[in-house]
């Protein structure tokens, strides 16, 4: 898990893993009269702690349930259901690698198998090429659209189209637009950069340098 703080791109995702809370035990039902016999949570989960350590706790339908600890336990379930129709025995399966949580402490690096189909880049979308994503954060598109299905096969993601928002969240044919400066849009961080600031995971890249890179990860 690499920390939030490092990687500098938008913090909105994180914080809604972290902060959100749901109602799993469906009180605003019972408040408006109606049946309300809850989402049926008990059940054990593990969870990763700030310094690295597993912990394992126990879950139960609670009307301020944070949102990660109730999807983690139904995911949870979902799995033990399958182990227990399948006669599946767990550790061979999971071996000692538990179905453990780790909400909102950061970022875990994905796999770079396929990435070149895997556009926009960044959790939240808010970069549409390769190229983009390996030059500073003051040449990225600022405004572009999503939902253009068209491929760019040079800077390996979606052709951007750029466009003014004038306050919109949608252009005339219906595709979102997407504006950086808006919050949980922001497209900063994971910027290879000679600057020593937040966000910064390596240094610049010329243009050669990044089209050299793209070349590689069209291969893998």
């Amino acid at each position: 898990m690499i920390k939030q703080s490092h990687i500098g791109t938008d913090p909105a995702q994180g914080d809604v893993l972290r902060n959100r809370t749901v109602d799993t035990a469906g009180s605003e039902l019972a408040r408006a009269g109606q049946s309300s016999p809850g989402l049926g949570l008990d059940i054990d989960v593990c969870q990763r702690k700030a310094d690295n350590t597993l912990d394992t706790i126990h879950l139960s339908d609670h009307a301020m349930q944070l949102y990660a600890l109730a999807l983690g336990a139904v995911v949870q379930s979902g799995i033990d259901e399958w182990l227990r129709s399948t006669g599946t025995v767990q550790a061979e399966i999971e071996g000692d690698r538990p179905n453990c949580l780790a909400a909102g402490f950061g970022y875990k690096a994905r796999p770079l198998n396929g990435v070149w189909a895997t556009a926009p880049f960044l959790h939240n979308g808010s970069v549409p090429t390769i190229y983009d994503l390996l030059s500073p954060v003051a040449e990225r598109p600022q405004v572009f659209l999503l939902g253009e299905p068209s491929f760019d096969p040079v800077r390996v993601g979606i052709v951007t189209r750029t466009v003014a928002p004038e306050g919109r969240t949608y252009d005339s044919k219906g595709y979102f637009i997407i504006d950086t400066s808006r919050p949980a849009n922001r497209n900063t961080g994971h910027e290879f950069s000679n600057e020593k600031h937040e966000g910064v995971i390596g240094p610049a890249l010329s243009p050669e340098e990044r089209n050299a890179i793209i070349e590689f990860l069209k291969s893998i």
